[in-house]
């Protein structure tokens, strides 16, 4: 088996089942413990990402009805 996965948990990685996956999945998206982020900056990271990618399809939509706008 994986002996280097996860280093932090040598009987994890003897575990043959799926466990271990969802087990060093979890992990890393655990930002409040090894990023050192409260869940309400979580949550306003979140939100300001998906308005700067709605910002950016709008501004590509945009740049694209105008172009055909003008070509007409």
């Amino acid at each position: 088996m994986a002996l280097r996965f996860p280093r932090f948990s040598q009987g994890l990685a003897q575990d043959p089942t799926t466990r271990r996956i969802w087990f060093g999945i979890a992990t890393a998206h655990d930002f409040e413990s090894h990023d050192d982020i409260t869940e309400e900056r979580l949550y306003q990271n979140i939100f300001a990402s998906h308005f700067g990618q709605l910002a950016i399809f709008f501004s590509v939509d945009f740049r694209k009805f105008v172009s055909c706008s003008l070509a007409t």
